[in-house]
């Protein structure tokens, strides 16, 4: 699993959030998106075979500009029953 975190500029308010996040959810296959107007970022969280790109001309067809991209993998732990008496 990835994750992805763009800087993104022209992020201005909630609005601007929602429609990042949704336009992204259509356009590829993702398990999470979150976008912050107030630290001016969006990460996604999506399997290791999502085209990038896609992304980002979802974010840049909206009017906004991609300042920097940060990519990490992620693993993803297995939850159950048994997990959830798990020690940490």
């Amino acid at each position: 699993m990835k994750k992805y975190t763009f800087i993104v500029e022209g992020l201005r308010c909630e609005k601007c959030e929602a429609k990042v996040n949704e336009n992204i959810r259509s356009a590829v296959a993702v398990k999470k998106v979150t976008s912050s107007h107030v630290t001016g970022e969006t990460v996604v969280l999506c399997k290791d075979n999502v085209d990038v790109t896609e992304i980002k001309k979802v974010i840049v067809g909206l009017g906004h500009k991609i300042l920097e991209t940060k990519t990490e993998d992620v693993v993803e732990e297995k939850k159950g029953l048994f997990g959830f008496f798990k020690k940490k």
